[in-house]
């Protein structure tokens, strides 16, 4: 499970954090940058949502993904076949 004090989480934290700030420090009538400081919040607190859900999740519901194949190439043989889970609950691959 992940940590919530590992670095990825606490840069999103301290995004999310600088935006609020910064969102209620700007002027209502500054628009433009009204709108662009609170997409910056919203896409912060999404990846915040997004790892928190990873973090907590138990992982019980996982599939199997194998990609790549065998090739043949120049009389050698060529393995790049990757096998990875993904958890179907909150979209984490391990």
């Amino acid at each position: 499970m992940t940590n919530l004090n590992d670095p990825p989480m606490n840069e999103v934290r301290a995004t999310m954090i600088a935006a609020l700030h910064d969102f209620c420090s700007c002027s209502i009538y500054d628009k433009e940058e009204y709108s662009a400081r609170l997409q910056t919040y919203l896409e912060a607190w999404e990846e915040y949502e997004r790892l928190f859900a990873q973090a907590v999740c138990p992982h019980l519901h996982t599939v199997d993904e194998t990609t790549g194949g065998m090739h043949f190439a120049g009389g050698d043989v060529i393995d790049d076949i990757v096998e990875k889970a993904h958890c179907l609950d909150c979209g984490k691959d391990f």
